[in-house]
């Protein structure tokens, strides 16, 4: 089976496999895609429902306290003279007492109106009979109810009259259907509520509109039902019926424990897949759309991905044989004959963007260096960098290139060339001596006769190890190039007499334009540099060399305010060789790169303390905040909210507004002043905006806290 899938993945085109590639990206993206829409899908369910759980226990919760609360006449009606007389008279009341009762009428009229309370109410007297409404005062109880008031089911019992022995001291809640109320039937919810005196009974009646309006039951499904029910499981009030089993229903209920009852709905699931509905039609439509591009851009992407290889395919196509495969990726294979060449041609890119970039003086990373390390054997013995200049100055790319083809030609196979620019080649080759009399002797071929300047000349560095320090080997082996024609070839050895390199005078300038930018990376390698050049090939002496880099470290630790009295006293040591003396600089060099390091953080970390402190000292200005603060610093903002965060814990805002709040406690506390005056004083020019941020932060209004003093 493996061989077959193998014979079968060969036989298929480059354009194919790179469609079946990008078709599997595009099955990973639909396949996420869709888990997106279903997770999406669910939350929004949950979401949906999470609201309608919420909604309702607010509306429950606001139907709960209105009836708990606002049932309920305010003292002053209970102290009022009139009222007194009629709940403690004992006997049957003269007409003397009819205007007296006419006008407790009229405050009970007029309390209810001013609590809210239902249309239909009452206020019955039990110890004399007496009953107000809100529209007649009656004396005699039976006219009332006879003439007004609530008869139960059968016509027949008094509901008020059943009730008045057992009457409890808080709310009660009783089921009423279907009542006769003023010759007009309909269902209502009544509630009856006892007096504190317990001699008085009110009385209000709730329409079914009211009580579905207080739940929101309009915006609802019509299936949608409603019940109360009482702690002994008994129906207070019902309104509408399931229709269908109880799974189609999402039931919510809620405990009013004001009322000793609870209330209940059940509202059709369809309600809410409905609405859900829409968003998984638009995802579905997504994607199928999504299908559709993806198939497109998969033939898109494959046709312009092999373009390139068609074109190198008609490029050579004259120097194939007449049986070319039609399959492209076999076709590019017959190109490079074997995995070796392959990898061979891939190794020699590799080694020479290194070289080129080495030469340049670029930054290599240092992950790099281990692959070419592992990839170049070579590099693990030692190894000479050497360059070849060509001295004729010629502009033209051919010169150039023919030049480099000689050189490569004559060099041979354990020679490794490189070609630089029109006028310059890296060699590299083992570190063996009659290689370099090798190398001398192939430039000795190609420089023409006679006793005119050579052609080319060459400079060749010191042994080296591995990879990362080829770079300063091609610098030293630039360095070691002859300036007159009197040489071919100059090498450094590592042992080598001083007066077998030619002597130059080293240049601080790019040491000092190193410290100038504080580059560190640059300033080390200029360092190492000068060590291995020192005392061979640099006309000023090691030790003049060394106190000059050590004036420039100490000058520019004067310019930068840094410390450099531990490195004051370092002097040349003649036991020790050049380059030795030359690397102990880097002690000194590292130290004023740590003390800069260490000064912006301590710069940040004031910047900082005196942002937090601005805030502090400015709370009082009402348009103090985080824009005028990065504008006063000259920051941006990010780096004020960073710094207030990082210094107090806190964000601008609540930072600004623990100042403020602390400062008007304190007023409030400690001083006379009033209200409106402390507010604006702490930043608050509005009266109310100040209130509402007092209560939030201590759960107090200002006067309440000001009269704890």
């Amino acid at each position: 089976m493996k061989q077959k899938m193998q014979m079968l993945m060969s036989r298929l085109s480059l354009f194919w496999r790179y469609f079946f590639l990008l078709a599997a990206v595009v099955l990973v993206f639909l396949a996420a895609f869709t888990a997106a829409t279903r997770q999406f899908t669910k939350v929004l369910q949950d979401s949906y429902l999470g609201q309608a759980r919420s909604n309702f226990e607010a509306n429950a919760q606001l139907f709960a306290r209105d009836v708990f609360l606002t049932h309920s006449l305010p003292m002053a009606m209970e102290d009022a003279e009139h009222y007194v007389t009629v709940a403690t008279a004992v006997v049957p009341l003269d007409t003397q007492y009819v205007f007296s009762l006419s006008e407790l009428g009229d405050t009970f009229a007029y309390q209810c109106t001013l609590l809210g309370l239902p249309n239909e109410g009452f206020m019955y007297f039990r110890r004399n009979g007496i009953c107000l409404t809100r529209s007649r005062v009656f004396t005699d109880m039976e006219s009332c109810l006879n003439s007004y008031l609530i008869y139960d089911n059968d016509g027949q019992e008094l509901l008020l009259q059943s009730l008045q022995d057992r009457l409890p001291r808080s709310s009660l809640i009783l089921p009423a259907n279907e009542l006769s109320l003023g010759a007009v039937n309909g269902t209502y919810l009544t509630v009856l509520v006892q007096s504190t005196n317990k001699d008085v009974v009110y009385g209000f009646l709730y329409p079914v509109e009211t009580v579905l309006e207080y739940f929101q039951m309009s915006s609802l499904p019509e299936n949608t039902w409603l019940k109360l029910t009482g702690q002994d499981g008994r129906e207070l009030f019902s309104y509408g019926e399931s229709k269908g089993e109880a799974s189609d229903y999402i039931q919510l209920s809620y405990e009013m424990n004001a009322l000793s009852s609870r209330v209940s709905i059940g509202i059709p699931k369809v309600f809410f897949f409905s609405t859900i509905r829409s968003a998984q039609t638009t995802a579905q439509v997504i994607f199928l759309l999504s299908v559709v591009l993806g198939i497109i851009m998969c033939f898109a992407f494959s046709h312009i991905s092999v373009q390139p290889f068609r074109k190198i395919l008609r490029d050579h196509a004259a120097d194939q044989s007449p049986g070319l495969p039609d399959n492209e990726l076999l076709a590019i294979d017959s190109f490079l004959k074997s995995e070796k060449e392959r990898n061979v041609a891939l190794r020699g890119m590799l080694l020479s963007s290194l070289l080129v970039r080495a030469f340049s003086g670029l930054s290599i990373p240092e992950g790099e260096y281990k692959r070419i390390a592992a990839a170049f054997p070579m590099f693990a013995q030692p190894l000479r960098a050497a360059i070849v200049r060509d001295r004729w100055q010629s502009t033209d790319m051919e010169d150039g290139v023919a030049m480099i083809t000689l050189l490569r030609n004559a060099l041979p196979e354990r020679f490794l060339c490189e070609f630089i620019n029109i006028q310059e080649a890296i060699v590299l080759f083992p570190a063996g001596s009659e290689l370099c009399e090798q190398l001398q002797g192939v430039l000795m071929g190609l420089n023409p006769g006679g006793e005119g300047e050579p052609r080319f000349v060459c400079g060749v560095s010191a042994p080296f190890a591995g990879v990362t320090a080829i770079s300063a080997s091609i610098r030293q082996a630039q360095s070691c190039i002859p300036e007159s024609g009197d040489q071919i070839l100059v090498r450094v050895e590592e042992e080598a007499d001083n007066q077998s390199v030619p002597a130059k005078a080293y240049d601080l300038k790019d040491f000092q334009q190193a410290l100038y930018c504080w580059n560190r990376q640059e300033a080390l390698l200029q360092i190492d540099q000068m060590a291995a050049f020192a005392g061979k090939n640099s006309k000023t002496p090691p030790q003049e060399l060394f106190y000059s880099v050590l004036f420039v470290l100490r000058d520019t630790a004067q310019s930068g305010k840094l410390s450099f009295e531990e490195h004051e006293k370092m002097v040349y040591q003649p036991t020790s060789s050049p380059a030795a003396n030359m690397r102990r600089l880097r002690v000194p060099l590292n130290d004023l790169f740590e003390q800069k390091a260490a000064l912006q953080i301590s710069d940040k970390q004031i910047l900082c303390e005196q942002i937090v402190q601005y805030i502090k000292n400015n709370y009082p200005d009402a348009t103090l905040c985080m824009a005028s603060v990065s504008k006063q610093f000259g920051v941006s903002e990010r780096f004020v909210y960073n710094a207030v965060v990082d210094m107090t814990g806190m964000n601008v805002s609540n930072f600004l507004a623990q100042c403020r709040m602390e400062q008007a406690a304190m007023l409030l506390r400690d001083t006379d002043e009033n209200i409106s005056t402390i507010a604006d004083k702490c930043g608050y020019p509005v009266e109310s905006t100040f209130y509402r941020n007092f209560k939030k932060y201590y759960h107090m209004t200002p006067a309440e806290y000001k009269s704890t003093r």
